[in-house]
C-alpha cells in the first residue's frame, strides 16, 4: 500500500513533469486509485463489523468477509495484510463428526 503522503508527492511531480516517465507514473497512479476505490466501496457497504481474510476450511480458496470473531480486523486492508503473514500451523476442521485437528501446512487434498 502506498502511503497517502507518497501519493501526494507523485501527484506534485506529475503536475510539473510532462515527459514519458510521467505517463507511466500517471498510469500507475490511476491503477492504484481504481483498486483503492474497489476496496473502499466494499468496506463502505459493510454492516460495520470487522473483517477477516482467510483460506476456506474446505479448500475452496480465499474468503474475505465480515465477522464478529475476536481475530477480525477493523479494515479490509488490515484483514488482507494479516492473511499475508505466514502461519506455521493452521487449525482445520474436517467435514465429518470428529474434533478439529491441527495440521502442518499441507496441500488441501492431504487434509482428509
Amino acid at each position: 500500500m502506498i502511503p497517502e503522503s507518497r501519493l501526494n508527492e507523485i501527484r506534485a511531480v506529475l503536475a510539473v513533469n510532462q515527459d514519458a516517465c510521467s505517463d507511466l507514473a500517471r498510469e500507475l497512479l490511476a491503477a492504484y486509485e481504481r483498486e483503492r476505490g474497489l476496496l473502499d466501496w466494499l468496506e463502505a457497504h459493510g454492516d460495520g463489523s470487522q473483517w477477516v481474510c482467510r483460506q476456506s476450511i474446505t479448500g475452496r480458496g480465499w474468503r474475505l468477509h465480515e465477522t464478529q470473531r475476536a481475530d477480525g480486523k477493523p479494515t479490509i486492508r488490515e484483514a488482507i495484510q494479516a492473511a499475508m503473514k505466514p502461519e506455521p500451523t493452521r487449525r482445520f476442521m474436517t467435514l465429518h463428526a470428529c474434533p478439529a485437528v491441527d495440521y502442518e501446512d499441507t496441500a488441501p487434498e492431504a487434509r482428509t
